[in-house]
C-alpha cells in the first residue's frame, strides 16, 4: 500500500473519530440542558441569591421586556447544561488526544478526568461563594448616598454571572494544565520558577481582562491564580517527566 494511501487512512479514521466524540459531547450537552430547562428557574434564584443578599428591601431584579424572563431562563438552562456535561466534555477531549502521548497517560483518562472536572467545578464554586458576595457588595455600596437605586435586569445579571463562573472554572485548571505540559516534558519545575516573576505580571493581566473593571473581582481572581501556579509547580516537581529527576541526581 502507498504511504498516501495509509496516511490518507489514518487521516479518515482521526476524522471519523472525532465525528463520533463530538456527537458525544453534543449529546451530554443537550440531555444536561433538558435537565437544565427542567429546573431553569430554581437555578436562576440560586445564582441570584448572592446578588439578592447584598440589594436592600427596595431592590429587585427587572425585565424590560417581554420576553427577556424566558430567555434568561432559556439560558440559564443551557448553561447549566454545560456545567453538567463538563466530565463528559473532558472526557472526549483527552480520549482524542491521549493517543498522541505517553501510554501511562492513556491509562490516566479516569484520574484526568475526575482531577480537571474537580478543579473546574472548585473554580466556579470558589466565584460563587467568595467572589460574588464580594464584587456585589463593592458595586452596591460605591451607590451609598447617591440617590441611585440598584435595580439589576435579569439578563444582564445572567450574563455577567455566568462568564464569572467560567472565567474562575477555566482559570483553576491551572495546575492541570502545567502538570500536563510537565509530563509531556515541554516544561520543568525549575523553568516554571524561574518564570515566576512574569507569571505575577501575566495573572494580574489575565484577572483584569476576565473580571472587567471590578478591582475586588481581579484581586479575588488574581490571589488564587498565584496558589494555583506555586501547587503547577509542586505538581511538575513531583509527577514531571522522569528526566528531570534523572538529571539532577
Amino acid at each position: 500500500m502507498a504511504p498516501t494511501d495509509t496516511t490518507a487512512q489514518t487521516l479518515t479514521g482521526h476524522l471519523d473519530e472525532l465525528r463520533i466524540r463530538v456527537m458525544r459531547a453534543l449529546a451530554a450537552v443537550g440531555m444536561g440542558t433538558v435537565v437544565g430547562m427542567i429546573f431553569s428557574k430554581p437555578i436562576y434564584h440560586w445564582l441570584a441569591r448572592p446578588m439578592l443578599q447584598v440589594l436592600d428591601g427596595n431592590s429587585f431584579f427587572i425585565a424590560t421586556d417581554p420576553i427577556e424572563a424566558f430567555m434568561t431562563y432559556v439560558r440559564t438552562g443551557f448553561v447549566a447544561g454545560l456545567f453538567l456535561a463538563i466530565p463528559v466534555l473532558i472526557y472526549e477531549v483527552w480520549g482524542f488526544v491521549a493517543p498522541a502521548l505517553y501510554s501511562a497517560e492513556k491509562k490516566r483518562t479516569l484520574l484526568f478526568v475526575i482531577l480537571t472536572s474537580c478543579f473546574f467545578m472548585g473554580g466556579a464554586l470558589f466565584g460563587y461563594f467568595v467572589v460574588f458576595p464580594t464584587s456585589f457588595s463593592f458595586f452596591n455600596n460605591m451607590l451609598g448616598g447617591s440617590g441611585i437605586k440598584l435595580l439589576p435586569r435579569m439578563s444582564e445579571y445572567f450574563s455577567f454571572a455566568a462568564r464569572l463562573l467560567f472565567a474562575f472554572g477555566l482559570v483553576f485548571e491551572l495546575p492541570v494544565l502545567m502538570l500536563i505540559l510537565a509530563r509531556m516534558g515541554l516544561v520543568t519545575a525549575s523553568q516554571l520558577r524561574r518564570i515566576r516573576p512574569y507569571t505575577l505580571v501575566g495573572i494580574f493581566i489575565i484577572s483584569g481582562l476576565m473580571t472587567g473593571p471590578d478591582l475586588a473581582s481581579q484581586f479575588l481572581m488574581a490571589v488564587p491564580l498565584l496558589v494555583l501556579f506555586e501547587v503547577g509547580v509542586v505538581l511538575a516537581h513531583l509527577l514531571g517527566k522522569k528526566s528531570e529527576f534523572t538529571a539532577t541526581q
